[in-house]
């Protein structure tokens, strides 16, 4: 597929889902009504989840640059005394602090730069989707951009676009849910002396009122506001937000960034998906602002849908893969939706007396350690666990959360890194303490969607022996993860792109149902090798090397002999036993032909960018992509330097004596067209081939 996805609403949500996608390769057309990102600071709080999330593309540090880490929320009474302060639990979960507030301009801005980066991504405002016309394996979208109307043909489109989604009212999908009318007065102000690191929920009846210090002297303020002190989306009157703020601070207009009155709405949309449109963020449910989740909601839906579409737009999987985004997500989004309008009804109460009995059922809990717990460290918020989709039926204890994001000690150095460094992009298999022949008996049954395994050491023992490819780590010092992995010692987990954990199994043949139906692969990552001839390497480790044939390129492994440390491999097994060998040892036999390159010949262009994006998510050294006779090729090394060329044949009547530089981050008519102007035309980059 070389169509682009279009991504509608340029928004935090939107330019994440678009930042996650080209870290996949695939092409995206990200268009916003507006002409710029948004001046307004709408949302104010980022979670741990989301920040991971961010890791993954490796953009958290950026992210981190612009945050206040680590702020939680202080509760306070009626009378304005402190309840408790609600932080999470320490040492994070998930690698980072479970609140941290920003400023919605700022992340929009730094995502925004690093998206213009990328040479996949067409960002278009001052443009909006006008309507959608969807046909067998594409969409057909018109956009509307300086009073003139285009057509652009899509291969899927994700709704971005917020509460008022174009997208969803041209699918004709409703929503479902309540709208509060109490309004609300936010004001955004500058020059402020707050220089608390946490939110502050005050619990007044009278005045519910709520106060989240910044960066840089910006505060937010939001009041409850009484009858005949404002309307939704009216314009508060200065006299209004000066009298309000008098309690805490003296403001001029200058320092008023933004002021603005408004409802809530606690709703979810019907479905998720209609045929290629999908939604995603507030355009799929919009929730109250009081557990700070609105957003963080979005980025779970781009983190859980992105991965997905890049493997149904390479064609590795089918469409059924994206059925499991709405069954997976609904059921998390609508209980915090839930939770969301429960909790402001509770700690926002204009109830005397249920603000009264609030504050002694708080006093309560505080009073054991177990109610402490579950207030300090926020164990109040709906967990977020996948029930359905691409997860194993009747999983218990660690099935469909997210993996916990412990360190761990990477041999040869045994420097501590995270869990996430070495799990990658794509599925991962973790076995906990596992023998080596467990590992040999899944290796075969999984070999189609290509995972990452990862062989993990626990109880303070060092990383074991490299086998096949097997990653080996050992979990650094953690008591707590420790005590947590070892109640699966001797299993395996499978973990999606996502991070969340799709099985606990102590066989493979338990998920193969699991996987078959809900992540079918089409192309399996044999890539598509069609030919080579009868040679091999001689070779020092012999296990890295079979698991890089094998895994990376996707030959099927015929015969092997560890006592004489000989792997045999072909391209066509149905067809030729062996075609290509390793041999262990660096002293070639008398009479033997030591071998310095192997070409592999596919027969699609698109394999050929396949491989381009499965050797970037391998981390293989690539020499060059390039052109020449009458071929498109890539150069690159095995992981002892053996030089290797995959090939397409594509012009018989054409004969260039010269290699090129090709760029394959373009879709497949792009290559071709620059492949042919490069063959016939000559053009710059140019090298005599060695």
């Amino acid at each position: 597929m070389s169509l682009p996805v279009l991504i509608v609403g340029a928004g935090p949500v939107g330019l994440t889902t678009a930042n996650l996608l080209v870290s996949r390769d695939v092409p995206v057309l990200l268009v916003e009504r507006n002409a710029t990102t948004s001046d307004d600071a709408k949302a104010i709080s980022l979670d741990d989840e989301s920040l991971r999330t961010f890791d993954t593309i490796g953009l958290a540090d950026r992210v981190l640059d612009i945050v206040v880490p680590g702020t939680g929320t202080r509760y306070f009474d009626r009378k304005g005394r402190s309840l408790f302060h609600a932080g999470g639990p320490w040492p994070a979960r998930l690698g980072y602090p479970i609140k941290n507030q920003f400023a919605q301009p700022e992340l929009e801005s730094m995502l925004l730069g690093a998206l213009r980066d990328h040479p996949r991504a067409d960002i278009r405002f001052g443009t909006e989707l006008v309507s959608l016309a969807q046909e067998a394996g594409q969409v057909i979208a018109c956009l509307r951009s300086d009073e003139t109307n285009a057509q652009v043909a899509v291969s899927w489109v994700l709704g971005c676009d917020g509460g008022r989604s174009t997208v969803r009212e041209l699918t004709g999908i409703n929503m479902t849910g309540v709208s509060h009318e109490e309004p609300w007065l936010v004001v955004d102000t500058t020059g402020d002396t707050h220089d608390q690191r946490y939110g502050m929920h005050h619990g007044n009846p009278a005045r519910p009122t709520v106060i989240v210090a910044g960066r840089g002297g910006r505060c937010r303020y939001e009041f409850l506001l009484q009858p005949g002190e404002g309307a939704a989306r009216s314009t508060p009157d200065f006299a209004l937000i000066t009298r309000l703020l008098a309690p805490y601070r003296a403001i001029t207009l200058e320092q008023v960034e933004r002021a603005t009155i408004y409802t809530f709405n606690s709703v979810v949309a019907d479905q998720w998906r209609s045929g290629r449109c999908l939604l995603l963020g507030d355009a799929a449910h919009m929730m109250p602002p009081f557990a700070g989740q609105g957003l963080n909601s979005g980025v779970r839906d781009a983190a859980n849908l992105a991965w997905k579409i890049a493997e149904v737009w390479h064609g590795r999987a089918g469409e059924q893969l994206l059925d499991t985004y709405e069954s997976e997500r609904r059921s998390h989004a609508a209980a915090m939706v839930r939770f969301s309008a429960r909790l402001g009804t509770v700690v926002m109460t204009t109830s005397k007396n249920r603000a009264r009995i609030r504050d002694l059922l708080v006093r309560a809990l505080l009073r054991t350690a177990r109610g402490r717990r579950y207030l300090t460290e926020m164990r109040f918020r709906p967990p977020a666990r996948h029930t359905a989709g691409l997860v194993l039926p009747g999983g218990e204890g660690l099935t469909g959360t997210q993996l916990p994001a412990f360190q761990v000690l990477v041999p040869p150095g045994l420097r501590s890194v995270p869990v996430d460094g070495v799990l990658r992009q794509g599925l991962s298999v973790l076995g906990i303490d596992v023998p080596r022949e467990s590992w040999q008996r899944i290796e075969d049954l999984l070999r189609p969607w290509a995972p990452r395994r990862i062989d993990v050491a626990i109880g303070h023992r060092l990383p074991a022996q490299a086998l096949g490819g097997l990653v080996d780590v050992a979990v650094a010092a953690d008591r707590s993860i420790d005590g947590e992995l070892a109640a699966v010692r001797g299993r395996f987990l499978l973990v999606k792109p996502d991070r969340y954990i799709a099985a606990v199994f102590d066989a493979a043949d338990e998920v193969l149902e699991l996987l078959r139906t809900r992540y079918p692969v089409i192309k399996e990552d044999s890539m598509g090798i069609t030919g080579l001839g009868h040679t091999g390497f001689w070779v020092d480790d012999l296990a890295t090397m079979r698991d890089f044939y094998h895994r990376v390129l996707g030959l099927t492994i015929t015969d092997e002999d560890e006592e004489r440390g000989i792997v045999f491999f072909s391209a066509r097994p149905a067809e030729e036993h062996h075609e290509f060998v390793l041999q262990r040892g660096r002293t070639a036999p008398p009479g033997a032909k030591l071998t310095h390159q192997v070409s592999w010949r596919v027969d699609s262009l698109e394999t050929i960018l396949a491989f381009h994006q499965r050797f970037r998510e391998e981390g293989v050294e690539v020499q060059q992509e390039v052109t020449h006779g009458n071929a498109i090729g890539i150069y690159f090394f095995d992981p002892e330097g053996n030089r290797n060329e995959v090939y397409l044949r594509i012009e018989k009547d054409v004969r260039q004596p010269f290699r090129k530089t090709l760029n394959l981050d373009q879709d497949a008519a792009g290559v071709l067209a620059e492949a042919q102007r490069l063959l016939t035309d000559g053009g710059p980059n140019y090298q005599a081939v060695q």
